[in-house]
């Protein structure tokens, strides 16, 4: 039983399915909750309502490069290997991933993970809030650490992640450029309200379109898979290909995780998203 595999049924599981598979060797399961902008949550070690098992992923910690002067960024592998390590991550273990909100950080947790090459790697459709509405058991989120291992599975996929200066080359060519979709609300990307953080420009990258990561959202989970299709698909036309950017990186990996679920897997995440490309005056912007 130790070494027998859990497939995992998408890149989505619901509570119904994680609930009987929740004593299966080969899971694990994680919480990656980060606080979203102006909004406290809970710091892990107070009596956080937990899905049994679980352990913390910090988010803002151990998976961001702590000498980035933009938030969230996607750290060094040297460094994602020792995080993995530290949380006993093996390459042959399935991973469910929630967060506290319903979905909002954990696709950010399960994009990294996937980006480093770990085959299965799912996220809680609802998180925490969807396990509370089904009724099961909690306990509090654990503070013990898993048994370190050796972590030797890490190895970047492709190139997942899109820079400025990416961006502006693609500007600057003759050809279409790969559609830029933009997960903040539809008011920050046309500059009709303030950013969140104080200082930064609104509007948003010429020729970028709006999908607020709200609208591929219902009730604290994705919406269904036609209803998904038919948001890239009005976007996207005959392309299937985009680079998708939010604030900071976090958001964007919601419309990822959409854009799977809809049968558009090839994406690429602007990691600096709005909040680099706007503090930068040589950057263009559209309001």
């Amino acid at each position: 039983m130790k070494n027998t595999p859990l497939p995992l049924p998408g890149p989505l599981v619901s509570v119904d399915w994680l609930h009987p598979h929740l004593g299966h060797p080969a899971l694990r399961l994680f919480d990656a909750t980060i606080p979203k902008v102006g909004t406290p949550v809970l710091a892990p070690g107070s009596p956080i309502p937990s899905i049994p098992s679980a352990h913390f992923l910090d988010l803002k910690g151990d998976f961001a490069d702590p000498a980035a002067a933009l938030p969230n960024t996607f750290p060094s592998v040297d460094q994602l290997v020792r995080a993995v390590g530290a949380l006993g991550i093996r390459a042959e273990q399935t991973l469910v991933i929630y967060d506290r909100h319903g979905i909002y950080s954990s696709p950010r947790a399960r994009w990294i993970l996937r980006t480093l090459g770990h085959e299965r790697v799912a996220v809680l459709d609802g998180g925490l809030p969807a396990w509370l509405a089904a009724g099961y058991a909690t306990e509090p989120l654990r503070n013990d650490r898993p048994e370190r291992v050796e972590a030797t599975w890490p190895v970047l996929r492709g190139a997942p992640l899109v820079t400025a200066a990416d961006l502006r080359q693609q500007m600057a060519v003759a050809h279409p450029a790969t559609p830029i979709l933009d997960a903040r609300s539809r008011d920050r990307f046309e500059a009709r309200v303030p950013e969140p953080r104080p200082g930064l420009r609104g509007g948003h990258i010429p020729g970028s379109q709006s999908l607020p990561y709200a609208e591929v959202l219902e009730g604290g989970k994705l919406k269904d898979r036609e209803s998904l299709r038919r948001a890239f698909a009005d976007r996207l036309g005959e392309r299937t290909s985009m680079i998708l950017s939010c604030g900071s990186g976090i958001t964007a990996c919601v419309l990822g995780l959409a854009a799977e679920t809809a049968g558009y897997p090839d994406y690429q995440i602007y990691d600096g998203s709005w909040t680099e490309w706007a503090t930068d005056p040589n950057n263009p912007i559209e309001t």
